[in-house]
């Protein structure tokens, strides 16, 4: 395992800076760790609807994109159906460990203990994606995890990014987090960009 839930420590006055309580989260408007304007990286503070234009691919007034000419092939395509609830969203945030934690895995096995605090979520090392708001006003929060293989004692802070909205293309990546964690939980072996079955070889 990667470590061990701990009680936040009270707050010291011998911080980073002269009067400050260690481990506080920095007031709005001052820089954080891993800046930037990138929404994908979860660098928004506050609460913020993430939108983007839809794409759209069928013009105006075409009832269908069917041809009427040449002839006519069978085609089979690994496209899925989605199902969506109407009152179901789903809620980014951007997650920091203090002191840095450089290994992914780590960092799962980390957020991983506090599992019940934070819910059902997906996390690829940065940014998590969960239907749960994890706080009435979105303000950070703090989760503290011992590191096993060196007692340390590591900062966690979840920040708001915001509400992904329906079609938003950020949907692409929950997806492929998704998938990707489904089907490691099917046993399949990644080689590359796929991921294979060792039990169904071919000799």
């Amino acid at each position: 395992t990667a470590g061990r839930s701990v009680r936040a420590p009270a707050p010291q006055a011998h911080g980073d800076q002269p009067g400050s309580a260690r481990g506080a989260v920095p007031p709005a408007g001052e820089p954080t760790s891993g800046g930037g304007d990138a929404i994908g990286r979860g660098s928004m503070r506050g609460r913020r609807l993430v939108t983007a234009g839809t794409l759209r691919t069928r013009p105006d007034g075409l009832k269908s994109k069917q041809g009427s000419a040449g002839t006519r092939v069978q085609l089979c395509a690994n496209y899925f159906r989605i199902l969506t609830k109407t009152d179901w969203c789903l809620f980014q945030y951007r997650v920091d460990f203090a002191p840095e934690v450089d290994s992914a895995q780590m960092k799962k096995g980390l957020l991983r203990i506090h599992r019940e605090r934070v819910g059902s979520y997906i996390f690829d090392g940065t940014v998590m994606y969960t239907s749960n708001r994890l706080s009435v006003d979105d303000t950070p929060i703090e989760l503290f995890s011992c590191r096993q293989s060196d007692d340390e004692n590591i900062r966690i802070t979840i920040r708001m990014v915001g509400q992904i909205a329906d079609g938003d293309p950020h949907y692409m990546q929950f997806y492929n987090i998704l998938a990707r964690k489904s089907l490691q939980n099917l046993q399949l072996q990644q080689v590359g960009r796929n991921y294979f079955d060792p039990e169904a070889r071919i000799e």
